[in-house]
This record gives structure tokens, sequence and C-alpha cells, in this order.
């Protein structure tokens, strides 16, 4: 026997609360939070409780493998040409100049810290992929963990991105996953919020997608707590810095955040 929590009373009354902040109304009086932020933790809400996506895509079984690494930094590692990521820090409040840390130890060793795993295909669908490991993977997966994905008989260096969506573990250790697909490729760049505290000014990693082929038309994947609906962000990416402001939220998962941006 198994309980079931049907959490659509609260996906209403969450979507009863956005609708109230969009019309510049208050949302509750024990909820003490400025109307800014109470629209990023409602737009969360409905992300973590809304309704399951429902199938629309036919799978069909395929024969094959893939190159599965999974996590924020492995993924980042291997669209950044394995190369590691370059940390940058903010020298004080009133200075513009920046210092880097870069472990010489950690990328020498990379690779092996991040090593590949190869995942064989049991079906594939125009949004995803359902994947099955025979042994306990070596590297932990769990439910919305980024993933970056290769085919072994393309080009090194072509990956593509996705999420894990559910997990089974069978007997005898059998992991099975599905995942969707979240981009075709991704280019490796860093992140950080502009005025801000110093913690909040430190660069992180940050994948850039391109929408539709627009250079100013992007999105990005990054780690969690950078978004905030309408907050304005420095990037770098392909030796350009450039002044965006964080849009509409697309996935926000135990791993990373996924948010469209536009040019301030």
């Amino acid at each position: 026997m198994h309980r079931l929590l049907d959490t659509t009373p609260l996906e209403n009354l969450i979507q009863q609360y956005v609708e109230r902040l969009k019309m510049g109304q208050p949302v509750d009086s024990t909820i003490r939070l400025t109307p800014f932020f109470a629209k990023s933790l409602m737009g969360h809400m409905l992300k973590a409780w809304g309704l399951p996506p429902k199938r629309y895509l036919q799978r069909l079984p395929r024969a094959g493998h893939l190159d599965l690494v999974c996590g924020m930094n492995p993924v980042y590692f291997f669209c950044n040409g394995r190369k590691d990521f370059i940390r940058s820090l903010v020298l004080d409040d009133d200075d513009d100049d920046f210092i880097t840390e870069e472990s010489d130890r950690l990328k020498n060793q990379a690779s092996s810290v991040f090593p590949t795993e190869q995942w064989q295909i049991v079906d594939q669908s125009a949004g995803g992929y359902a994947l099955i490991n025979n042994g306990c993977p070596k590297n932990p997966v769990r439910v919305g963990d980024l993933v970056g994905m290769q085919n072994p008989a393309d080009q090194p260096g072509n990956w593509f991105l996705g999420v894990v969506r559910w997990l089974m573990i069978g007997k005898n250790k059998i992991y099975k996953i599905g995942i969707q697909n979240l981009a075709t490729s991704a280019r490796a760049g860093a992140v950080s919020a502009c005025g801000e505290s110093k913690l909040d000014r430190e660069y992180r990693r940050a994948l850039i997608i391109s929408n539709n082929g627009n250079a100013t038309d992007i999105s990005i994947i990054t780690d969690k707590g950078m978004y905030v609906s309408g907050r304005e962000l420095e990037m770098e990416f392909d030796g350009k810095r450039m002044i965006m402001k964080a849009g509409d939220l697309l996935e926000a998962t135990v791993g990373f955040e996924y948010f469209k941006c536009t040019p301030d």
C-alpha cells in the first residue's frame, strides 16, 4: 500500500497568491516578505509543487550508449573543453579589479575527478531518453541532477544537456533513469550578481545557452541561489563581459537553476 499526496489544492492556492502579487495586492499578513521576494518564492513553489508534466512525445526503443556526467561541476568541466572553472573574487567593494584562484592540482587531476560513465539507451523520444546502468553507477545520480551527455560516435566535446526526471533502482542494483533534454549545446562562462554583497558578487559557473541563434536572447544554467526575478547580473563568456537581467525561471531543482536573461 502506498500513500499519495494530492498537491493540487496547494498549487491552486499558490497560483492565487501569484495573481494577487501581479495585481499589486498583498498576499497574506502572515507572509512577511517584500512583493519582490514573495513573487520569486511563489515561482519556486509552483515549480516544486505544481502538476507533473504529461508525456506528449512517444518513446521508441533504441540501441546504443551515451557517455554521461552528472552535476554542475562535471558538466561545466566537459562543456569548457575539459578545463576547470577559474574562480574570480572581487577584492573590495570600491575596486573593480579581480583576482583569480586556480588549483593546479585540481586542474591536472580534473579528468580523473570528473570521469564519464557509459549508460545503455533503452528508448528515446524527441524530448529525452531512458537509460540503464547494469551495475551500481560510480558517479552518484539524483532526480533533479543536471547531466551532460555525449554520443561516443560523435566528435569529442559535443555535449548536450538534460535533467534527471526519474530514477528507479531494481534488483542487483540495476539503475534506470529518465532524462529530459534541456539544450543541444552550451558555452561555459561565469555569472555574478551586481551591486550586492561580496559573496553575491563572487563569480560562479554558468552554462550559456543561445535561444534561436540570437546572441542577446540567452538562458543560463548556474548553481542554486543565483536566481531572483529582475536581478541585475554580470556575465562573462566568449571573452566578453555583459550586464544582463534575470528573466523567467525555466527550471529550479536540487542541483541548479535555469532561467532566461535579457540585456539590461
